[in-house]
């Protein structure tokens, strides 16, 4: 998701919060079970506001996207 820049709403709960991509990703490992496996892992996520002001207007655009590929890939088919 990262490296391709792709813009994704970003939504916890109920709550929308804009559209964002994703510039930096950082994890640290500071805690290791007696077997060697991490136990604690600690992930920072930097992100980008990006794109539309609503949800409704991100979910148009990717269900319009959905439908043009669509079209293409089935070419006369599709009606």
């Amino acid at each position: 998701m990262q490296s391709i820049q792709e813009v994704n709403p970003v939504v916890i709960g109920i709550q929308y919060f804009g559209n964002f991509i994703i510039t930096d990703i950082e994890e640290s490992w500071t805690y290791f079970g007696p077997t060697g496996n991490p136990r604690v892992i600690i992930v920072g996520i930097k992100l980008q506001e990006v794109g539309q002001t609503s949800l409704k207007e991100a979910l148009v655009d990717i269900a319009g996207n959905i439908e043009s590929k669509t079209r293409s890939a089935l070419g006369k088919y599709y009606e």
